[in-house]
């Protein structure tokens, strides 16, 4: 009983009632009893070794494996310190309710961010602290969903089984072992269904359980993007315990939860619609989808993020978020889950808990469903918490089974412990190898940048990776503050002699002290005649538009072309590639970063476009040369237009010589998708170079 007295003492926001009711089948009407919290303590006792080895176990070497520190993890860390350092995120912004970090697209929850930064607060900033907290949330999220099993049964050897079930399978262990903001969702969420658990029966809620309920739903707004969308679908969903008693009590949460809201409408209103840019940008909905294509599109994703192969065979295929050795899901606990499907069906879906349970399961597919990648295990993290209680069910609907039905909840349960055993095996024998995937490079190279012995430090990055802020992060942890660092712009040159540390690995006919990955650090050259002048491999992309349509963005990467040099000179330089799959039908644009030039040079232009062989209708795009004043101003701009027929053979473009206007001190370089195509046209920009004309 301990488990069910432990759910007692968490989910009880009222004080304690009488808890009635049946979950597929299963009675669990229990009375309350005097000294609860006596009962449970000594109930716990026994166990506490028990849950302090497994703790443990679950968060051996968590500092370790993910190697490195990705550096959206070092984003919310850096953030995270300076809040418990003195209220401001890295902008200087005294107390943030989102957080802006080097992603403009992206608006980070705030409810992890607080939570590490009270961590660091009470045990100074770390790695080791970071990833702890994920962990131990993971952790508690693993437990307390045990519980809620337990009690939907009335049986504590379920809440064991599904509680165990939870820490070993893949696809939550491995989530508890990022410091991301999803991290924390399972716990809130888990915590969500155990104050519904515990009141839902009653004819009336109290008010305490009417603003906890409200709250913690309010509270999955703020702990992950999706939690924008579950949110109002997990409150909407509370109408299946609708009866004429309780339609006030639902109301009322309604209500409460509408008012937690309020603070997270007025940010998105002040700051031009930034907490739906994330969804826009990875969304498929365009204007001009017909209601049969989005049906079509979301059922497509839809049935690819339920596929049985992906769950038990192959996972999420991004290694972050996934060590490619077996599937997401333990096949045991998929077995379990369908055996529940089938109580469901026959008889299950009467209890109102157990339509709860369905619907969250159904609910919590659609928001990855409504973007562009499959089987995305962040964005369906809150499917496994469902399945689990299915399995449950599943688990439950076998107890008291005689004859060979009564082996199948043991063996299921050894199969779950050998799966389990083989994937941490695995696990750990794989997941070191991704430190590709976690810029595992960078503390080599910036401890090379310190060698060198020189102050400030340059940061200097590629657009599309941003390595200041690991930078900042690697600092904090040996003491160093934002005054030992310099953020170069895209235009900015680096003093001759300066020790240079970022992303932006052409420098020139630079001091190269060590490079590694996506990282370098080196000496800039002497003089700035002799090498490229500010960021000529155009690597910074800027906020383009294709990637809300799946582009790939690869940016501008080194190839033979001629590049452009500060004095005319000539040597390796970089192209611009974009493959894409995308909705040609509305205008999309992408644009280089701007570079210093000559004063009043004459430059030319190439570039190759082709349109794929099975696009549907032609497409255009426009190539311009834009001319910015020394303030970055526009001045004025050379536009060409190209009309892509349908074809697998490259078009090459060419524009210039063009004479520029004595006023001009940089140049960048647009491309345009004119509207006119069709949905899923394929159009690819390949090998743009710009060059001084002779």
């Amino acid at each position: 009983m301990a488990s069910e007295e432990l759910a007692a003492i968490v989910a009880d926001p009222d004080g304690a009632g009488v808890d009635t009711g049946a979950v597929g089948g299963y009675d669990r009407s229990r009375p309350d009893r005097p000294g609860r919290v006596r009962s449970t303590i000594r109930g716990i006792g026994p166990w506490l070794p028990l849950m302090l080895v497994a703790f443990a176990l679950y968060t051996w070497r968590v500092d370790t494996n993910p190697p490195g520190f990705y550096l959206d993890e070092a984003s919310i860390s850096y953030n995270a310190y300076t809040i418990s350092v003195d209220g401001r995120d890295e902008h200087d912004k005294a107390w943030p309710l989102f957080f802006q970090t080097w992603d403009p697209s992206v608006a980070v929850n705030p409810a992890y961010v607080y939570l590490l930064a009270l961590v660091f607060k009470i045990f100074g900033p770390s790695i080791l602290a970071a990833r702890l907290l994920s962990a131990t949330v993971g952790f508690a999220a693993a437990v307390l969903l045990g519980i809620v099993a337990g009690r939907a049964t009335g049986r504590a050897w379920v809440a064991w089984i599904v509680a165990g079930s939870a820490l070993t399978m893949p696809w939550l262990f491995q989530v508890s072992r990022l410091v991301f903001e999803v991290s924390l969702f399972p716990l809130v969420l888990v915590l969500v269904l155990l104050v519904i658990q515990r009141i839902h029966a009653r004819p009336r809620w109290s008010p305490w359980g009417i603003v906890a309920l409200g709250g913690l739903l309010g509270l999955l707004t703020y702990t992950y993007t999706i939690g924008r969308l579950l949110g109002p679908l997990f409150a909407f969903g509370l109408i299946v315990f609708a009866s004429r008693a309780r339609a006030r009590s639902i109301f009322a949460t309604w209500m409460v939860f509408g008012i937690t809201l309020l603070p997270a409408l007025a940010f998105n209103v002040a700051n031009s619609g930034a907490l739906s840019a994330r969804a826009d940008l990875l969304g498929y909905i365009r204007p001009g989808m017909s209601v049969i294509d989005i049906g079509a599109t979301f059922l497509n994703h839809l049935l690819a993020n339920v596929d049985p192969r992906q769950m038990l065979l192959l996972g999420d295929p991004n290694i972050r978020h996934h060590v490619p050795v077996m599937g997401s899901v333990l096949v045991a606990t998929f077995a379990l889950a369908l055996i529940g499907v089938d109580r469901i069906v026959h008889g299950g879906y009467r209890d109102p808990w157990t339509r709860y349970v369905v619907y969250g399961l159904l609910a919590s597919l659609v928001p990855a469903s409504l973007t562009i990648d499959d089987f995305h295990t962040l964005r369906l993290i809150a499917f496994p918490v469902f399945l689990l209680l299915v399995t449950a069910i599943g688990i439950g609907s076998l107890a008291g089974r005689t004859g060979w039905r009564g082996y199948v909840v043991p063996g299921l349960v050894v199969l779950t412990a050998a799966q389990a055993l083989v994937f941490q095996v695995q696990f750990w024998r794989f997941g070191p190898d991704r430190g590709g995937a976690f810029d595992a490079a960078f503390p080599g190279v910036f401890r090379a940048a310190l060698a060198a012995g020189a102050s400030p430090i340059y940061l200097r990055d590629r657009g599309d990776l941003p390595g200041y802020i690991e930078a900042y992060w690697y600092g904090t942890l040996i003491g160093l503050d934002r005054s030992s660092f310099v953020r170069l712009r895209s235009d900015e040159i680096p003093p001759a002699g300066a020790i240079v540390l970022g992303t932006d690995t052409n420098c020139g006919a630079c001091e190269v002290l060590a490079r590694e990955g996506d990282y370098i650090a080196f000496r800039a050259a002497a003089s700035t005649g002799a090498g490229l002048i500010p960021n000529s491999d155009f690597e910074a992309i800027g906020s383009t538009q294709l990637e809300a349509f799946g582009a790939q963005i690869y940016g501008w990467s080194a190839s033979p072309d001629t590049a452009l040099f500060a004095d005319g000179a000539r040597t390796d330089g970089a192209h611009l590639v974009l493959r894409h799959v995308s909705d040609t039908t509305t205008t999309k644009q992408t644009d280089s970063a701007t570079v210093a030039i000559t004063p009043g040079a004459s430059l030319l232009l190439h570039g190759f476009v082709r349109a794929g062989r099975s696009n549907q209708s032609p497409a255009r795009a426009t190539i311009a040369l834009v001319e910015l004043g020394a303030d970055h101003r526009f001045v004025t701009w050379h536009p060409q237009t190209v009309d892509l027929d349908p074809s697998t053979d490259w078009q090459e473009e060419h524009l210039g010589p063009i004479q520029l206007d004595p006023r001009t001190a940089f140049v960048s370089v647009s491309w345009y998708l004119e509207p006119g195509g069709s949905v899923g046209d394929e159009v690819e920009i390949d090998d743009i170079t710009v060059d001084y004309a002779r």
